[in-house]
Formats: structure tokens, sequence, C-alpha cells
């Protein structure tokens, strides 16, 4: 049985619905730039029926899903690295969603280790998921954050990209093979050995799904629906089958 591996952060992590605000908080109002700071906490997974578990193309597969909300290339490749040389775990293939970056933080290799050997499971899916509480964070992955720091802005840049591009030859070395895909913007990595998942969108899938009203809030900074997931589930499924 074919086994693989998904690495995503929070748009993997599962189907969300909208928190309970203060009253003081309009929903209306969180596209406004004062209220930026609030996007991350206006909604909540409610279950870990993320994308992959309505996917067709992963039914009949042993596959592991690992989510590190708030995180990018560089902490997927931590996880990578620890699954494969410290936990000896094997993968035929990787599918990565790829994120807003830069992100650039280190994850905790002892909370790690104890995530990622006790799984749980969603349906026949083992999923992972390892706090962002854990983790160093170097710089927040915003980019409205960046607009006065133009010099980090580049650095992490480099980071984020580096760790792109080292996870692909990573999995190269270790021959395993790779897909990947975004939600907003398509992350310009030097190395295309995972080749890009054509969505077939004419603009980005966060858009998509905004357009198509399957996030949770009218804000285009929140996370997906469970009918969200089954519509990126069915945009997905037309591409890995030719894959």
């Amino acid at each position: 049985m074919q086994k693989i591996l998904i690495l995503g952060c929070s748009y993997s992590a599962g189907s969300y619905k909208l928190r309970t605000l203060p009253e003081k908080i309009n929903i209306s109002n969180l596209n406004h730039k004062k209220f930026k700071f609030m996007a991350p906490i206006i909604d909540f997974v409610d279950n870990y029926y993320g994308w992959w578990y309505f996917c067709d193309f992963f039914k009949d597969k042993d596959v592991t899903v690992v989510t590190i909300p708030g995180q990018g290339y560089l902490g997927y490749l931590q996880v990578l690295i620890q699954l494969v040389e410290d936990l000896k775990y094997h993968f035929d293939l990787i599918v990565v969603q790829e994120t807003r970056e830069p992100r650039i933080s280190f994850t905790n290799y002892i909370t790690n280790n104890i995530a990622l050997q006790n799984p749980e499971f969603v349906g026949n899916f083992k999923y992972v998921h390892i706090e962002s509480r854990h983790s160093f964070h170097l710089s927040p992955c915003r980019k409205q954050n960046y607009q006065e720091y133009s010099i980090h802005q580049t650095f992490n840049k480099i980071l984020s990209r580096s760790a792109g591009n080292k996870l692909q030859e990573f999995a190269y070395d270790n021959n395993i093979k790779g897909y990947r895909f975004n939600f907003t913007d398509i992350v310009d990595l030097d190395n295309t050995y995972f080749p890009l998942i054509n969505l077939g969108l004419q603009h980005t899938l966060l858009k998509e799904l905004h357009e198509k009203k399957l996030l949770v809030t009218d804000s285009d900074d929140c996370h997906q629906t469970e009918e969200g997931n089954k519509y990126i589930a069915n945009i997905l499924d037309r591409s890995l089958f030719k894959m």
C-alpha cells in the first residue's frame, strides 16, 4: 500500500466554525486594517475533517497528516527530517500544502517526537497536530507586519526559500516523490522536484473559497468550513488522479 505524508498549516488542520466574539467586535469590520490582528482567532477547528479527508485519491492509501499551524516550509522540513531520519518512517509520496511565506519558526524536537509517535485516527488517516505554541517564531508571517522591516522580509524570504528547496532535495535523496499546492500565492522555489498541482483556477484557492462563500466569515483572512474542504477535495481529485 502506498504510504503518503501530507504536510500543512492550519488550512489542513480540519473544518472551521466561527468563534463567539466580544460584542464590540463586528465581523463586518474584520477586513479593516485595525482588526487584522483578530483574524487568527475568529474561527476554530470544529472537527478534524480536513480537505484530505474528503479526497478520493487518498482512500485506498496509508496516509499520515501532519499539521503545524502558523508554520511553513521551515517547519515542514524539520518534521520531515525527524520522521524519516530519526523515527525511520518510510513514505512513497509527500503532498505539501504551501502557505503564506516567509514563516520562520523552529519546532520543539521533544514535543514533536511525542506527537509524531502518537497520532490520532481520523477515519483511516493518521493525524498529527503539532502545537504552534511549542515552537519559536522568529517573526510574524503576515505581509502587513513587514512593511517597515524590509531587511527582515528579505532575510526571511531567503530562509523560507532555502527550506523549501532543501525539503525537496531531502525527498529526492530518500527516493520520495512529491506534489505541492497553495492556498494563497505560489511559493517561488528554485528546486521544482515537486510539481505544482494544477488546480485549474483563475485566481488563488483562498480567493476561490471566499467567492464561493466557503470560508467561516466574509473576511478573506480566515479558514474554510467543512463544505469548503469538500470543495477543495473535488478540485484536488481532478488533478491528482491525472498525475
